[in-house]
């Protein structure tokens, strides 16, 4: 019997294979106007900060130079790492009465950071056509990631393939108790999350995962758009830390 991820494995090489395609034919002056989604124009998100949902895959992975079955390359890793990412330093967590223990007396000691190596959070990606289990500290835009039941985001994810019936929890983000929310591969909404102090989440992609949100059911594969300061865990993490805008509640 052929395993889901194997079907899922099928799916993506038929996605990259559509895409290289499409970006060669679109360096060629192709343009397909039915990969564009209607309701959200490129006249309308090319001048959003955050568009990386919305624009179509085969221009995404084009623009980013990564091929979707093959992942990026250890080298094209290496040089995309603007920074090191932060945003899962948080995971698993220490007790707040730990913190004076761990930074004054053991953070020097040699097997401190064999602990925090078998603690940290991972990701499992596609580099040089193989699959690898990274820190999500180390990963990049463009890489290739692969997540099942269980998993939880190391950076903001968009979705190329996934199961039917996947599901995430994103009340890390929220802060919305049980915040679940419809995984698909196509965009649903302009905005990736919306957040406010009004909390009004109704609008918001299905095709996107937020960086620090656990995956509830099913299985995927999702190119990473966002990593560390960048990813909306880090928006609504100091959103928090600002006073509330006038006329908020």
């Amino acid at each position: 019997m052929i395993s889901a991820k194997k079907i899922l494995e099928g799916c993506l090489l038929a996605v990259a294979n559509d895409c290289s395609e499409k970006w060669k034919m679109y360096l060629d002056g192709t343009e397909f106007t039915e990969d564009e989604e209607q309701r959200f124009p490129k006249d309308v998100y090319n001048y959003l900060d955050y568009n990386q949902h919305l624009v179509p895959l085969y221009k995404l992975s084009g623009q980013l130079c990564v091929n979707l079955r093959s992942g990026v390359s250890s080298a094209s890793a290496l040089a995309k790492r603007k920074e090191v990412s932060t945003v899962m330093d948080d995971f698993p967590g220490l007790p707040q009465n730990a913190s004076f223990f761990t930074s004054s007396l053991v953070s020097k000691e040699p097997w401190w950071d064999d602990v925090l190596s078998k603690v940290r959070h991972t990701a499992v990606v596609i580099r040089d056509k193989k699959y690898l289990r990274i820190p999500s500290s180390d990963l990049v835009v463009g890489d290739i990631v692969f997540m099942s039941a269980g998993d939880i985001a190391g950076a903001d994810v968009r979705v190329i393939v996934c199961s039917p019936g996947s599901l995430v929890d994103v009340a890390s983000v929220s802060s919305i108790d049980h915040d679940y929310k419809d995984l698909q591969e196509k965009p649903s909404d302009i905005d990736p999350l919306y957040v406010s102090a009004l909390r009004m989440m109704s609008r918001r992609s299905s095709n996107l995962i937020p960086a620090h949100c656990p995956l509830l059911d099913g299985m995927l594969f999702g190119i990473v758009v966002k990593t560390g300061s960048s990813t909306l865990y880090a928006a609504a993490a100091r959103s928090k830390e600002r006073p509330p805008s006038p006329g908020t509640v």
